[in-house]
């Protein structure tokens, strides 16, 4: 394989060296073509990933200045000699400039680059993720939802009851996940005609089933044969659309006979019931009548999802854009608009004119994981230097490890590439690498056991899968370390007991060994490791720590938290009034409850959160714990991340800590436990799986959402319409991509072992009936017909290379500095005159900002539509000055006096030797001094901390929308 041809694919298989060889790429171009770093553009998906191709690349130079071996290496894998420190010093003066990123980072650089190609305008943005994200889009959920549901109370209240009765924190987690969902669909690019089946054609009313079964079923009662018969009318009569229609076996055997024209023979066990005639076509328009009838109640149910979730999401960005806020959804959205029209085209064609005279090599790492829409985002540009003189394209990447098609990982990407760049002049060559580095013979003996019977791979799950899953055997690079591959049978009752004893014979915890322990679900995962827990291991879950769940400390904090936004919250404050912070509480603001929940807010309030609470949890520090005071301070820098956002809202800081995560690294003796799709990426020294699936794959009553190349469709559960031709169509197209994402899933948790392996196989239910055993079609029933119950390969002998576990020396505690008082936030309209005129204009405030915030320039007499009317004194606002540069809903900060000012400025016009700021006003007042004295103090503010931050003088105007005048601050 030459890892400098022009235009290479590489097929990698698990832990066969990926990042080693896209650091060798780079290192080729640098050093072997003089490519300079600064063209080169890779891109992967996590930040880990990217952080360790950089490291990668960084440590082999560093090492290869140091040693001739290593050099030596670099330029044997290289096919050539290269000067190694030359290429180092190239890549450490290009290393501001490099884009070694992942797709998200290099997307929002685009648009960074690019807002007036991409309509945006108003200046810089925030780019919002993490917690900020959640608490963000929770608030604008809240705005959208009073806002486009008239009676919120009766919305909200039919809500709960389709959650069957779970708690408010429970429902508004449901309604979350409804929107993100529903809003991701919607943004992947179906659009509205598509929710609204269009492509059915004309359907008749949803009502129509209930308006004509009764006469229909009522002339099948007329002779019908037998009992069965009768029981499927019987199942018809009490049908309701949407719901499952349960019918025995004849019925579902007349539901799939359809097509027959004329008659049809069943068999009820020995005698043979024949339908022909009048009678046949009865029963076929009862079943075309229900058919149609949930077709149409489908196609209505759809629409609406697709019109509530576009209003929604124009609401989300009509918000976002108002604040200057993106999210990384956002950021992808705006690229791929360039497919939309031809207006759009020509813009996007701006972007990629200048992007492609900028980079000419593009890295693209774990390409099963890349979806469609981000594919085109990148397509027009990667073109470009396929089919260049100059310039390649190096594509990494494993069908195997396809588990994210939910998300959008779309496999199919890799024929994509090769039918579309295989017709390029300059060949593009696709190379596999199956050598694992990672695992040890034996732990790849049972990978190649399992997934390289093609055989049983297609008997089981079908030739379609059998057809798809390309697979060369995997080899040890490493044939002389030595490990264990085990599968250890057992009953569902006996798991966890086998599972603590296989970690004692490992001796997990004495010895220095990584240890990972794969579930499927974030259920299970809290099981395990709370048992785990309980029997004395060090435990660590996916890779984070809550610090609000997992010690007393930390659950203090949070329930504290959530009293002070809910005072009603009795759960959360039995909880505080069971800890030491009681006491904190009655020495600081007294013994009655009233006053301890109100002076502790407003302290939160005025100094902020993280600072306040720090200072009340003060006291309880030396009794407690190294564990639990990770967990305090975890929270608590969260908390100090949160007040820089400027919110003091006490919901949305509960929001924010409830279920924080904290990155963590799991170390040696430790048992990090995850999910199998988190554990994607990672190696451990060893690895267990226990309750390994044995579900049926696929499971049909996961059919929720048909698609096809024009329509999309929520489906009813159930036979009735698979009777379409499209939806069976499409659900043999998802059943196909279920089956083969779980065999994805499967291997993705076989290959994550280097040493020891040891997979817990549940036994066959006693129940399932013998002749349904052998082709039962779970991963289980999968391991067991292939490896067996009883496999094993290699023996405990490789737990003696392995050391024994250091004991970890304390160092001195540092010592900082005495605490340096913040300065407290104020907002310039903190403190101003509430009065009745106030209040009205509050009323409508949120209308006109939303509508003046959209205007950007009149010129020659434009007029401008808005739901109220500009009165002739305003306009001279929004006319053209020349030289300015304009910015709306403008989020500002800056140190005055001592005083952090932080605000939002309406609209603002910066010149070359001034700032205009508007703020625009609603309040009904009977005169310009009126409006003047009631925000003198805040426009004071504006103009202070402008003018800090531009240096220039700046003039401050109250736009009186009731008076139909600009008054000047300063007159």
């Amino acid at each position: 394989m030459n890892i400098l041809s022009k235009n290479l694919m590489i097929l990698a298989s698990a832990g066969s060296g990926k990042t080693y060889q896209l650091a060798n790429r780079v290192i080729g171009l640098v050093g072997r073509h003089d490519v300079d770093p600064r063209r080169i553009v890779a891109l992967t998906f996590t930040r880990k990933a990217a952080g360790e191709f950089a490291d990668s690349i960084l440590t082999k130079l560093a090492e290869g200045t140091l040693s001739e071996r290593v050099a030596e290496e670099i330029e044997r894998d290289l096919g050539g000699a290269l000067e190694v420190s030359e290429v180092l010093q190239k890549v450490v003066l290009a290393l501001p400039q490099l884009q070694l990123t992942t797709l998200d980072g290099f997307f929002s650089t685009v648009v960074q680059g690019f807002q007036n190609e991409l309509g945006l305008t108003g200046g810089a943005f925030e780019l919002l993720e993490g917690e900020q994200k959640k608490v963000a889009e929770g608030k604008i959920l809240d705005e959208v939802l009073m806002g486009e549901i008239g009676d919120w109370e009766q919305f909200y209240h039919a809500f709960r009851k389709a959650a069957l009765g779970r708690g408010q924190q429970g429902v508004r987690a449901l309604l979350e996940e409804f929107v993100q969902k529903w809003r991701a669909v919607y943004r992947s690019g179906v659009t509205l005609a598509m929710f609204r089946g269009e492509a059915f054609g004309t359907l008749p009313e949803p009502q129509k089933w209930e308006q004509e079964k009764r006469g229909l079923l009522a002339k099948l009662r007329e002779g019908v044969e037998g009992a069965k018969l009768s029981k499927v009318i019987d199942r018809l009569e009490v049908h309701s659309l949407g719901k499952s229609l349960s019918l025995n076996a004849i019925g579902e055997r007349l539901l799939g006979q359809l097509s027959e024209p004329t008659a049809v023979e069943l068999q009820d066990g020995r005698k043979t019931i024949l339908i022909e005639g009048v009678r046949w076509q009865l029963w076929r328009k009862t079943f075309q009548t229900l058919i149609d009838s949930e077709l149409a109640a489908a196609v209505a149910k759809t629409a609406a999802v697709g019109e509530l979730v576009a209003r929604i999401d124009a609401e989300y960005e009509r918000h976002l854009r108002r604040r200057g806020q993106l999210s990384f959804d956002d950021v992808k959205l705006l690229l791929g608009r360039g497919m939309q029209d031809e207006q759009e085209r020509i813009k996007r064609e701006q972007i990629d004119y200048r992007l492609d005279g900028k980079y000419d090599h593009w890295l693209l790492d774990e390409f099963q994981d890349t979806s469609l829409e981000q594919w085109k985002a990148l397509e027009s540009l990667v073109d470009e230097v396929v089919g260049g003189e100059d310039g390649g394209l190096f594509v990494v990447g494993d069908r195997k490890q396809g588990i994210y098609g939910w998300r959008g990982g779309d496999v199919t990407l890799f024929d994509h590439l090769q039918k579309r760049y295989d017709r390029s002049e300059n060949q593009f060559q696709v190379e596999p690498m199956d050598r694992s580095w990672r695992s040890s013979p034996e732990v790849l003996s049972l990978v190649n056991c399992v997934f390289g019977n093609i055989g049983e791979l297609g008997r089981l799950f079908g030739p379609e899968l059998a057809e798809r899953w390309v697979w060369e055997d995997h080899l040890a690079a490493k044939p002389e370390r030595r490990g264990q591959a085990e599968v250890i049978e057992t009953s569902k009752e006996a798991m966890a007991a086998e599972v603590v004893a296989k970690l004692r014979e490992l001796k997990i915890g004495e010895k220095q060994l990584t240890c990972g322990l794969l579930v499927r679900t974030g259920a299970q995962e809290k099981e395990y490791a709370e048992m785990l827990r309980a029997e004395g291991f060090d435990v660590i879950e996916s890779g984070t720590r809550n610090p609000g769940t997992d010690h007393a400390a930390g659950v203090t904090l949070v329930n504290l938290v959530e009293w002070l936004s809910n005072p009603a919250d009795h759960f959360a404050r039995r909880v505080v009034e069971m800890s030491p912070v009681r006491e904190l509480l009655e020495e600081v603001f007294g013994e009655e409850e009233l006053d301890q929940w109100s002076g502790l807010l407003r302290r939160a309030q005025e100094q902020g959160y993280g600072r306040a609470l720090s200072s009340l949890f003060e006291p309880l520090r030396t009794e407690t714990s190294a564990y639990g005071l990770r967990r305090l301070d975890d929270l608590l820098s969260s908390l100090e991340e949160f007040d820089q956002t400027g919110v003091a809202c006490p919901r949305e800081a509960a929001t924010w800590i409830t279920q924080l995560e904290v990155p963590q690294a799991p170390g040696t003796a430790a048992i990090q436990v995850m999910t199998i799709h988190k554990s994607k990426g990672l190696g451990f020294d060893v690895v267990l799986i226990p309750a390994l699936s044995d579900q049926q794959v696929p499971n049909k009553s996961y059919f929720e959402i048909a698609q096809g190349a024009d329509w999309f469709l929520q489906v009813t559960p159930g036979q009735v319409l698979e009777q379409i031709p499209e939806i069976q169509k499409a659900k043999e197209r998802w059943a196909i991509d279920q089956v083969y994402e779980a065999i994805c899933l499967f291997y993705v948790a076989l290959t994550r072992a280097k040493r020891g392996l040891y997979v817990f196989l549940p036994e066959s239910p006693v129940s399932r009936k013998e002749d349904k055993r052998l082709d039962w079609r779970s991963p289980a029933n999968l391991l067991r017909q292939t490896a067996g119950e009883e496999f094993m390969e290699g023996d405990l002998d490789w737990l003696e290379e392995i050391p024994e576990k250091k004991e970890q020396v304390e160092s001195e505690p540092i010592q900082l500095g005495k605490p340096v008082t913040l300065p407290a936030k104020v907002r310039p309209s903190d403190g101003e005159r509430v009065n009745d005129a106030y209040a009205m204009g509050l009323s409508v405030g949120a209308e006109v900002h939303g509508a003046l915030e959209k205007v950007t320039w009149l010129e020659n007499g434009e007029e401008v539509d808005l739901s109220f009317t500009l009165k002739k004194g305003l306009r001279k606002v929004f006319e053209k000055v020349e030289g300015a540069e304009l910015y709306r809903e403008q989020e500002f900060s800056a140190m005055v006096e001592g005083e952090l000012i932080t605000g939002t400025v309406d609209r603002m016009h910066v010149l070359a030797d001034r700032v205009e700021v508007y703020d625009f006003k609603t309040d009904t007042v009977s005169s310009r001094e009126e409006l003047r004295v009631l925000h003198q103090k805040q426009m004071e503010k504006y103009r202070m901390a402008i003018e800090k931050i531009y240096g220039r003088p700046v003039f401050c105007f109250l736009v009186s929308i009731s008076l139909g005048e600009v008054i000047a601050c300063d007159d």
